[in-house]
Order: structure tokens, then C-alpha cells, then sequence
């Protein structure tokens, strides 16, 4: 299958390379439905995202056109990921006002994803 982008490849490529039976998760039939998992527990992914096009929220205009971060929080599973956050870009290519908007709506997304996953951090640390 031809990738669409470089990156997309190369990301595809790095996640083959790294989730890896025995490795990164464990597989045996004695689970049932559920032969698989993960040999890491309890990682946080956060996955920022920059698209060209919008509107990829439950009902919005692209809804379903998003293949990256379902993807990417599929994967992330067999690497033990628990908790994922998505904090994206859009409009990119239209390069207007609503570009502007997105980016200082992630940009205080960010900010507040990790104030809150610094203070989950030190209460738990305590």
C-alpha cells in the first residue's frame, strides 16, 4: 500500500518497527478474544496534529475523515498507552482567521493539558 504522504510513511514505518510481539505487547490464545497485551502499562500519548482541512468532530462537516489519530490511538494500545490526548491544528491551508483561531485554541489547550497533567503528576509523586 502506497503511503500518501512522506510522513505518514515514515510514521507507519516507525510503529512497525517498534510494536513488536514479545516486545511491546504479548500474545496467547489462553485470553480468548483478547490474546493481546501490552507488556507497558499506564503511558500518557499526547498527539498534536496540524490539518489542512476542519471539522472532523462527531457531526461536523469532515466527521470520519480523520485516519491519523484514530490510528494513532489504536497503536498507541499495544505500547501501553491509557490515557490519550489529541490537541489539533485545522484550517491550515486556508491560512485565514479561522487558522488564527485554531492555532490559539491549541495553543491554550496545550498549555492546559499539561498544567493538568503536571498537577496529576505532583499529587501523585506526594
Amino acid at each position: 500500500m502506497e503511503c500518501a504522504t512522506q510522513w505518514s510513511c515514515r510514521l507507519k514505518a516507525w510503529f512497525d518497527q517498534v510494536v513488536r510481539v514479545n516486545k511491546t505487547f504479548t500474545f496467547d490464545l489462553a485470553r480468548g478474544d483478547r490474546p493481546l497485551e501490552p507488556v507497558l502499562s499506564s503511558k500518557t500519548v499526547i498527539a498534536l496534529t496540524a490539518c489542512g482541512e476542519f471539522g472532523f468532530g462527531s457531526g461536523e462537516l469532515n466527521e470520519g475523515g480523520d485516519h491519523l489519530v484514530p490510528h494513532l490511538r489504536s497503536v498507541s494500545r499495544y505500547l501501553g498507552m491509557s490515557e490519550f490526548h489529541h490537541v489539533g491544528v485545522e484550517y491550515q491551508e486556508f491560512a485565514d482567521h479561522r487558522h488564527e483561531a485554531s492555532k490559539a485554541a491549541a495553543s491554550r489547550s496545550v498549555r492546559d493539558l499539561g498544567a493538568r497533567l503536571a498537577s496529576l503528576a505532583a499529587s501523585e509523586a506526594a
